[in-house]
């Protein structure tokens, strides 16, 4: 009997063949299922993972298409969820049983309070005035208030007709008081005018030269004159009178009183040739009547017709004076 010997090639190519199988049968046997809710099934292994789905590598050969997250079973997502790179993208579309859900939602029920370790005590003691101005609001309101007293301070001192310097420093050293004071004290007047009536200075008569060189009892009839201090100005003894604040109180009152021929249109004998003298510390004005008067100032018709005004807190001197004279 005679047996024909194998050639090593023919071996050779054999064994490779069969270990080809072993390889192809052991993949076979290991290469996983995906499940898709459809009932389709893909057979191979998971080789790309994004948050669009998956892409399996068939066992057959080729590739699937990549199947979305949300049409993989339950029990495919649960075995994708051990691999590391699948798992961000499976949790969220894996359910929760309701039995795990109904414990957590008790747990979020219990909820403890309790107090604090320690209590923050409560200020007892209430905010002052001065406390709650203490800001920069408060500051600027006070600042307000003060400028403001003493602007109500020259006020009352024009219309009590008192100094405006001593009323405005008190009222800065005591505030708000100083302004009342003042204000319920009557006004500085003095009524020098009835003295001043009885103490005229009697009329000089101016003689004429020639008329001393004359024997006594031959005095020239017509050479005697009246002097300035008598005729139209003694008509009223204010016009005599040279009235500051010291012995007057300078207001609408004032003049509609004492200098009450100066408010007519066409001016009387008495004033006709009488001008008003109102001096300011700034001024001179020298008037011919008076064309209006209000509560705090004074207007007054100027010799060369226009009108010019001037109010009572400023006005020093009034006095009367004849046309002409300076």
């Amino acid at each position: 009997m005679v047996f024909a010997r194998e050639s090593p090639i023919m071996s050779r190519s054999g064994l490779a063949g069969a270990l080809l199988v072993l390889v192809l049968n052991f993949g076979l046997a290991f290469a996983a299922e995906y499940k898709l809710t459809n009932g389709d099934i893909y057979r191979g292994e998971a080789s790309s993972f994004n948050d669009d789905g998956l892409v399996v590598r068939l066992d057959i050969g080729g590739f699937s298409p990549r199947v979305p997250w949300g049409k993989l079973t339950q029990e495919t997502l649960k075995e994708l969820v051990a691999t590391a790179e699948a798992k961000e993208f499976v949790e969220p579309y894996i359910e929760v049983p309701i039995e795990i859900k109904q414990q957590e939602r008790q747990k979020k029920k219990d909820i403890r309070v309790s107090d604090p370790p320690t209590k923050v005590s409560h200020v007892e003691n209430k905010t002052g005035f001065f406390a709650a101005m203490g800001n920069p609001l408060g500051y600027a309101l006070l600042g307000i208030l003060y400028l403001a007293n003493l602007y109500a301070a020259a006020e009352v001192a024009r219309f009590r007709g008192r100094p405006v310097g001593l009323v405005v420093g008190v009222s800065a050293i005591a505030p708000i008081i100083g302004p009342a004071l003042f204000a319920f004290l009557p006004g500085a007047h003095v009524h020098a005018e009835p003295a001043a009536a009885h103490h005229e200075p009697a009329a000089t008569e101016a003689v004429n030269p020639t008329q001393a060189a004359l024997p006594p009892g031959m005095a020239a009839s017509g050479l005697s004159v009246a002097s300035t201090g008598g005729g139209k100005a003694a008509t009223n003894p204010a016009y005599t009178m040279v009235h500051t604040r010291a012995n007057s109180t300078i207001d609408r009152r004032f003049f509609e009183t004492k200098f009450s021929g100066f408010f007519r249109v066409v001016p009387a004998d008495a004033e006709k040739d009488l001008v008003l003298v109102i001096k300011t510390p700034k001024k001179e004005i020298v008037g011919t009547r008076v064309s209006r008067i209000s509560a705090s100032e004074i207007h007054v018709q100027l010799q060369q017709g226009a009108e010019t005004s001037v109010a009572f807190g400023e006005i020093t001197e009034v006095s009367v004076r004849p046309k002409g004279a300076k």
